[in-house]
């Protein structure tokens, strides 16, 4: 096995503290569920303790940072991690790793859980037209990025996988590339480092910095991961506010209006809690004799079961319903309203308790599995206050999605100066009555006003900036 030069970063400290100045914080994204740093071992360093499980003897050699794992195809040697990432268990979640390859063969498997319908892997593959770092992508078979060379040295590749919105990104040192329409199957429930479990392709080469994150990160998220490496990856956790989410039940007693509950839903993902928002169910009798009229829910829960004092607000009156929906957790409950046409047009909502400035993903679920009840959604993404000069989008559950269901999604919201986002629903596109499963808020990003002390040390920071050595790819 060759030597590895590790590549060097001199200015990364520069360009952190200069963002950081410039923007009040530093990017904020969710923990990996696993991170493979291979300093002598393959355990997980991301506190998971989800540490490879190794069939041989493994061998290392110099990585992107440290030691990386040196993976020969010709030994029986590999390393299965216990994350499953089939869809049905994590239907948004991003793959990564840093790979120098010391032969291409045209099928070289870098990070798989495949078993034969291009299910979620990392590889070398010449399918795409030429031979490329590439992504398999289920039924869009596979998608090439960068023309993979082994004069290339470490190159930083990984893949998000958003089977909710059917897209795949591929990211290949600073490009990224996205399919589009796509959707993946069951696969294996673990996954292999350096190998395909199913087939004889393997990498012959050094990995390192293996990550595995169950949640589908931003494009700024993932260029942070690439240029920062395991300190990025590590560089925030899931805290107070990180992600929210919220499904909407209905309590099955008449008359009776609960506060919200953190439930932990298995069909979603063992260990994620999400809030139960409680609402009365409906027993059958019109005109509604029991809405919940401005119903608020405080102090919901992240997704690790901690406070966070951030509330949800409803303007106007909702029942719940239960539809028996086992298969999709976030539709089998939901909230309805506008029933009858005239006595309620829409449903004002919002989320109160957000950090000012503080970018946000918004993902909302529609409820019964009909296109009729779906309902058109404005949400304020600019963070101005108001829903002026907003576009809508429509929330409708058609039964897809695995879990979760039918979703849509508001990739970037940004919480106004009192930290709040405001959203405003229709009542339904095919008939009165409109149905709401839940939603997910997961925070992508804090951004503030510098101070004027922060703001003086700025040209401070951008002066080595102006003089720093070009990287080298």
């Amino acid at each position: 096995m060759k030597t590895k030069r590790t590549n060097a970063i001199n200015h990364l400290l520069v360009v952190l503290t200069t963002t950081a100045l410039l923007s009040g914080s530093a990017c904020v994204m969710a923990t990996p569920i696993g991170l493979y740093a291979f300093e002598g071992n393959a355990n997980d360093v991301s506190g998971n303790a989800n540490n490879g499980v190794v069939t041989g003897a493994l061998s290392f050699d110099t990585g992107t940072e440290g030691m990386g794992l040196d993976n020969d195809p010709t030994i029986t040697n590999f390393v299965n991690l216990p994350l499953n990432i089939r869809p049905g268990v994590a239907p948004r979640m991003t793959i990564g790793v840093f790979v120098d390859a010391d032969a291409i063969d045209n099928r070289d498997t870098i990070l798989s859980a495949d078993n034969g319908g291009f299910d979620r892997t990392l590889t070398i593959d010449d399918r795409s037209g030429a031979t490329r770092y590439s992504a398999f992508t289920g039924s869009g078979g596979v998608l090439g990025g960068d023309a993979a060379n082994v004069a290339d040295g470490f190159v930083f590749v990984a893949a998000v996988y958003d089977q909710v919105n059917q897209t795949v990104r591929l990211h290949t040192n600073g490009n990224n590339f996205t399919a589009n329409n796509v959707t993946q199957g069951d696969s294996h429930a673990v996954t292999r480092v350096g190998s395909n479990i199913s087939f004889a392709e393997s990498i012959d080469g050094s990995l390192d910095n293996v990550f595995v994150f169950n949640h589908a990160l931003s494009v700024s998220e993932v260029e942070a991961i690439r240029t920062g490496g395991v300190a990025a990856a590590l560089s925030s956790g899931v805290g107070p506010g990180e992600m929210i989410q919220v499904d909407f039940q209905a309590d099955g007693v008449n008359g009776l209006f609960n506060p919200a509950a953190p439930i932990t839903n298995p069909g979603i993902g063992a260990g994620d809690v999400w809030n139960s928002a409680i609402v009365p169910s409906f027993t059958g009798v019109n005109p509604i004799p029991n809405p919940a009229v401005n119903p608020t829910f405080n102090n919901l829960l992240d997704s690790t079961g901690a406070a966070t004092g951030i509330s949800l607000s409803i303007n106007g009156s909702v029942s719940g319903f239960n539809n028996g929906n086992a298969a999709n957790p976030i539709n089998t409950d939901y909230i309805f309203w506008g029933v009858d046409g005239t006595s309620q047009q829409g449903l004002g909502w919002a989320i109160d308790g957000l950090m000012p400035g503080a970018e946000y993903e918004f993902t909302a679920f529609g409820g019964a599995v009909t296109s009729a009840r779906g309902f058109n959604m404005l949400v304020d993404t600019d963070g101005d206050g108001s829903l002026a000069d907003e576009i809508s989008q429509l929330v409708v559950n058609t039964g897809g999605g695995g879990p979760f269901g039918a979703g849509v999604v508001f990739t970037s919201v940004t919480a106004d100066e009192n930290g709040m986002i405001l959203g405003l629903n229709s009542n339904g596109v095919g008939t009165a009555e409109a149905n709401w499963g839940g939603f997910q808020l997961r925070k992508i990003s804090t951004s503030a006003i510098p101070e004027p002390f922060t703001a003086m040390l700025i040209p401070l920071a951008l002066t080595p900036l102006l003089i720093r050595r070009r990287r080298t790819a």
